[in-house]
């Protein structure tokens, strides 16, 4: 046990490390540091409305310029937006319901929280046959052409994929 536990722990640092470096020093995209959003934008975003995406938070905070004023005000709204629900007892029913709007039907809320992925350019003859399968028209859209449906198998299959692992491992240790 504790050896998973520091192999876990060694395995974290190393693809933390890993993912920083390459930020860092890619020479494909590039990052500043001085757009990038906060934790507490998606914290803040995170308690708003059904708990998705918010495209009035996103503009918000593209106009600040300041990273520190960004942050400071994504603190704020935070607080508000807690405070907003009056009650411990509140909150936890907001967060039980944003888990199954998550979780219902496997696709992750794909496409209930509003239009955040603006339409693609134009590609190859198999990359638009695959957008049509969770898109339409460039935007995100819930149960376009049995998306969901597609979504339900695959967890199935994952699910009976690990039954079917724990079981062997276990007749295998005996």
């Amino acid at each position: 046990m504790i050896l998973a536990l520091v192999i876990s722990l060694v395995g974290g640092g190393v693809t933390a490390t890993a993912i920083v470096a390459y930020r860092n020093h890619n020479e494909v995209v590039k990052i500043d540091n001085n757009k990038a959003l906060p934790m507490m934008h998606f914290a803040a975003m995170g308690i708003h409305g059904s708990g998705g995406y918010n495209r009035a938070d996103v503009f918000k905070d593209y106009r600040i310029k300041s990273p520190r004023q960004r942050s400071a005000s994504d603190w704020k709204l935070w607080k508000q937006r807690l405070s907003a629900f009056g009650s411990k007892t509140n909150y936890e029913k907001f967060l039980v319901q944003k888990q199954m709007n998550n979780t219902n039907d496997g696709t992750f809320a794909w496409g209930g929280d509003g239009t955040f992925i603006d339409a693609f350019e134009k590609g190859n003859a198999n990359e638009n046959s695959i957008r049509k399968l969770y898109m339409r028209d460039g935007v995100a859209v819930r149960q376009q052409n049995g998306y969901g449906f597609v979504a339900q198998i695959l967890w199935v299959l994952i699910i009976l994929l690990a039954l079917i692992s724990a079981f062997s491992a276990r007749l295998s240790v005996s």
